[in-house]
This record gives C-alpha cells, sequence and structure tokens, in this order.
C-alpha cells in the first residue's frame, strides 16, 4: 500500500507523471487529474473497509502494474485474498498468482475453475479463459509427470 500513497503524495505535489498514472489507473483521461484522485483515493479507502470490487482493483493493480503502480505480488495476492470468496475476478486472478508466481498449478487451476462456477471473468472473452487454463493444466500435469 505504501506504493500507493506515495504515488498519491507525488501527485498531490504536483507530480505530472504520477497524475497520468492515477488518470490510468482509475481509467480517466489525462487531464482529468482532480477527479482521478478523487477516485483513486476513495479506491483505496473502500478497499480498507473491506469492499468487494475495490480490494480486487486494488489486488489487480498491484499483480499487473496497472497506472504505474510497483508490481507487488505479496500485496496482490493479499488484496485479492480479502476479496476471492465474493468474486469470480478477484478468485481468478489469485489463481493465476498461484500458478504462474508460485508454481503451484494444481491449486491455481482448481481456483481459477473454482472462479468460472462464480461467475463472468470481467474483461476476458472465452477463448482468453480457455487458453489460460490449458496453459495451467499443461504446466501442471508437466510438473506431476516430471516431477518438477
Amino acid at each position: 500500500m505504501s506504493d500507493v500513497k506515495e504515488l498519491i503524495s507525488r501527485a498531490n505535489k504536483g507530480d505530472v507523471n504520477a497524475q497520468h498514472q492515477i488518470d490510468e489507473l482509475t481509467g480517466q483521461p489525462h487531464g482529468t487529474y482532480a477527479q482521478a484522485l478523487i477516485d483513486f483515493q476513495g479506491i483505496i479507502e473502500a478497499a480498507q473497509r473491506g469492499e468487494i470490487n475495490a480490494m480486487t482493483a486494488v489486488g489487480q493493480a498491484y499483480y499487473t502494474g496497472m497506472g504505474g503502480v510497483d508490481v507487488d505480488i505479496k500485496q496482490a495476492q493479499h488484496w485479492l485474498e480479502r476479496a476471492a470468496s465474493k468474486s469470480s475476478e478477484a478468485m481468478w486472478h489469485l489463481g493465476q498468482i498461484h500458478a504462474m508466481q508460485h508454481d503451484e498449478y494444481e491449486l491455481g487451476l482448481d481456483m481459477m475453475k473454482r472462479a468460472l462456477e462464480m461467475g463472468p471473468i470481467p474483461n476476458m472473452t472465452d477463448e482468453e479463459i480457455k487458453i489460460s487454463i490449458d496453459v495451467v493444466a499443461l504446466l501442471a500435469r508437466t510438473k506431476k509427470k516430471h516431477g518438477i
């Protein structure tokens, strides 16, 4: 969370790059920093209050580096774990973290399948979902077969 606070601090001090990163993270066009800052701070506050969509958004920002936030897998996992029981999107990304960051392919695959049972995965096509599942399943079989 310190990276996010640092980004806000830099933006508040007039750092145009930080302002643009906040615009990107919150989906605002460049030049709408004031509104974007309000939205971004609101997302952080909402996540801290336990709001599922906000926790998922913060987790994704840390997982992907969206909006210029430094990638921090530990923070991403923290926020996604908090949201995963109620969010298919959070469960999906948490499964990806276990599979691709921790080499826990079986666990990751189980979580990704559980996410699909919970509901749709926003911003992913059926083809992208199928490819992701197939890749993790192949990695799981390879690890099991070769004892890697």
